[in-house]
């Protein structure tokens, strides 16, 4: 595998404290740098360029020495040779890394080894496990998962003795059914909304059948929110129109939407993904190589109705 040379990677090699300061430099400087379609990769391109202009990834990355990236699996190294391609703002990434990084892909995950198109959250999940076995560690835990990375804690509650129950269950996203045209606001309180189970088991306080009900709070919010709208099952897709707000409130965190995966085509595994990152003045559209700004306004009206969103990036501000 070509790896850069330490000499040019030097200057990023000094520990550095994430501070909003730095996470504002690194926001203006995003790169207009398109990715190659290597044969129906959209899918992939999508997704690197949201994790690849993450303020906070770039970060992180800036912290890692030569013998963390050594110690790193080889999907991270190439991960990273991509990031460092486009943060150095080269005219355009070297063809033969996005090779690899499907090569390698496909050799440790079969469902990638193939030029069909695939579903974009599910190669998220996949290249985040996968480095997340031996990628770089800091406080002990993975970098993208420390970003990423939230919980949810549930509640249930006997409907006959009260007696309680809590368990915890991690996510890197939230999976949202749209069961009607609404708003982000609204699927997220649907998602976390009260429920009643009917189950026949017995408490083991009373010691009868009883409901449960069940409650769900989001008990620890991630740095990045990635929301995945579920506009897809076996047949058809969900063309409801969803309305985007630019900021949310969770618990008392605020978020700003920072990136969109949109998807054409009738099911995830045909038609064609792009992406929108946002910048002060404008918004970058990343189409494979074609990269274009949109004028905030158009993505504005675009989001208040929006029709082929499928994965939102908050980043809390």
């Amino acid at each position: 595998m070509n790896q850069t040379s330490n000499s040019e990677y030097g200057k990023y090699f000094q520990e550095r404290v994430t501070t909003r300061q730095q996470i504002k430099q690194e926001s203006s400087e995003i790169q207009k740098i398109g990715l190659e379609n290597i044969g129906n990769t959209c899918y992939i391109n999508s997704i690197l360029q949201c994790l690849i202009n993450l303020p906070m990834m770039s970060v992180q990355m800036k912290t890692i020495n030569p013998d963390i990236l050594k110690r790193s699996s080889s999907l991270f190294q190439l991960f990273y040779n991509i990031w460092f391609q486009i943060s150095q703002a080269k005219t355009k990434v070297d063809n033969q890394y996005l090779m690899q990084f499907k090569q390698v892909l496909a050799s440790q995950h079969t469902q990638f080894n193939n030029m069909n198109q695939q579903d974009c959250i599910e190669f998220l999940h996949v290249f985040l496990d996968l480095t997340a076995q031996d990628g770089p560690i800091k406080n002990n835990l993975n970098i993208f998962h420390q970003l990423f990375q939230g919980c949810i804690q549930h509640t249930m509650k006997c409907s006959n003795c009260n007696r309680q129950s809590q368990n915890k269950e991690t996510f890197i996203n939230l999976s949202l059914y749209i069961p009607s045209s609404t708003s982000i606001t609204n699927l997220i309180k649907d998602y976390l909304k009260n429920e009643v189970l009917v189950i026949q088991q017995v408490c083991q306080t009373c010691k009868k059948i009883s409901n449960i009900n069940k409650s769900s709070k989001i008990s620890q919010l991630p740095t990045v929110l990635i929301i995945q709208l579920k506009r897809y099952d076996i047949q058809t897709k969900q063309s409801k129109q969803i309305s985007i707000e630019q900021q949310l409130i969770l618990n008392t965190s605020n978020y700003q939407l920072y990136a969109i995966i949109k998807h054409l085509g009738n099911s995830v595994h045909n038609g064609h993904y792009t992406c929108l990152i946002k910048q002060i003045q404008y918004w970058l559209n990343f189409n494979d190589l074609r990269v274009s700004e949109y004028p905030n306004r158009i993505v504005e009206d675009e989001l208040n109705h929006s029709i082929d969103s499928y994965i939102l990036f908050y980043c809390r501000v």
